[in-house]
């Protein structure tokens, strides 16, 4: 998983810049830009990281070496130059399409953004680090203070850009864990630095020493507890996120049944709508948001991804009817319910209403399919086939929404 690869590339970076600034040589130096160059190809969001850390932490360690920080700022800036480029010229963008699909506001009417709570993750992973910043209170010291800085820095300003985004993919604070090595290396450091200082003192040299140490973990608990997670997320929720209004459609669909068939859940709807797939040729066009999973599965078939995470053209000019029409998908499930702006423009779209097949509440957020495709004939089989089998004998024509005028 990208997250777990992405926390052993921060790890493998924490460990060259810590080398880097301790033997201040040209080899530990390549070695150290390589290490950031991985660690943001692997996640971007990790590039300030290795932009900001081997030369600050060189700095901390011996504030005369600035030309050596120079040339290691130069060094990175040159490789993400060319990288640039390159992805410039063989994808068409230098930067990922997350970058554009996860800013703040891009998707209209999308009501998710309170799931996707900074403050929150932000405690979340203080809480996952809460052991190692104890060892940073247990050992303090003047001469760790700069390097911790130097550390801390740039974890504040990536932790700060995670607050301006909306995520719209990920539970808990995945997106956060991958910094988790750059504390460990804040921890070791502090450590490090007070055995050194007095190896043989004892860790708690005088009462004041274990007071203190328990202030700090005593304020430490208190911040991460659950009392304040819930007010601090709630005042987040309430004045900087800001939910849209959802966005309905303005024309009307009926059907034969008034009674919605059962929800699966999000992951019974996607182990479900997988299954479906499995029974599809290979050459199926497909349009749907939640292809994270289906796409790993269902390789060789066309996914268009109606959240922009994969699409070049809806990451840079967002949610367009006209585009998904355009590319004729053989079978559409619908956006996730929380993206009710692109939802309701394609069930008031006019080509929508002509040329599909609409079922809602199928697989949780509705199926349409190609009314003439060529695959059209064995997708509705196969799709009456299990719908029989996912809601206990239901019939497909049963559960068509036909569109009114």
């Amino acid at each position: 998983m990208e997250t777990t690869l992405a926390l052993v590339a921060n790890t493998a970076l924490a460990w060259t810049a810590l080398r880097f600034a301790r033997q201040r040589t040209g080899r530990t130096l390549a070695w150290c830009v390589a290490a950031a160059w991985v660690a943001f190809l692997t996640r971007p969001d990790s590039g300030l990281h290795g932009l900001c850390l081997p030369p600050l932490l060189l700095l901390a360690h011996d504030r005369h070496r600035r030309d050596l920080a120079l040339r290691y700022v130069a060094a990175f800036a040159l490789v993400l130059l060319v990288d640039a480029a390159w992805k410039l010229a063989w994808f068409g963008n230098a930067l990922p399409l997350p970058f554009f699909a996860k800013s703040s506001g891009f998707h209209d009417g999308y009501i998710g953004v309170a799931k996707w709570n900074a403050a929150h993750e932000t405690l979340a992973f203080v809480r996952a680090c809460l052991p190692f910043f104890v060892v940073m209170a247990l050992a303090p010291s003047r001469d760790a203070l700069s390097k911790l800085a130097a550390i801390g820095l740039p974890l504040v300003g990536t932790l700060a850009y995670f607050a301006t985004v909306t995520q719209v993919m990920g539970w808990e604070a995945r997106y956060y864990y991958p910094s988790i090595p750059f504390v460990v290396l804040g921890a070791l450091i502090a450590a490090d630095a007070r055995f050194a200082r007095a190896p043989e003192e004892p860790l708690f040299a005088s009462r004041s020493a274990v007071f203190g140490v328990l202030g700090v973990a005593a304020v430490l608990g208190v911040l991460v507890s659950g009392p304040v997670d819930r007010a601090l997320s709630e005042t987040w929720q309430h004045h900087v996120i800001t939910t849209p209004a959802a966005e309905r459609p303005t024309r009307d669909y009926a059907m034969r049944t008034a009674e919605p068939v059962q929800e699966l859940g999000w992951w019974g709807a996607v182990v479900a709508f997988d299954a479906l797939l499995g029974r599809l040729p290979d050459d199926v066009v497909v349009a749907a948001s939640e292809v994270g999973f289906i796409g790993a599965q269902h390789a060789d078939m066309t996914l268009i991804d109606l959240s922009g995470l994969n699409d070049r053209q809806i990451a840079r000019e967002g949610f367009a009817v006209s585009y998904v029409m355009a590319r004729e998908p053989d079978l559409i499930w619908l956006p996730h319910g929380d993206y009710t702006g692109a939802v309701a423009r394609l069930l008031d779209d006019d080509g929508f209403r002509e040329r599909y097949l609409f079922f809602p509440f199928l697989y949780d957020f509705g199926v349409a399919v190609r009314r003439d495709g060529e695959l059209t004939e064995g997708i509705l089989g196969q799709l009456g086939a299990e719908v029989t089998r996912l809601y206990g004998g239901a019939q497909l024509p049963d559960l068509q929404a036909h569109p009114v005028d």
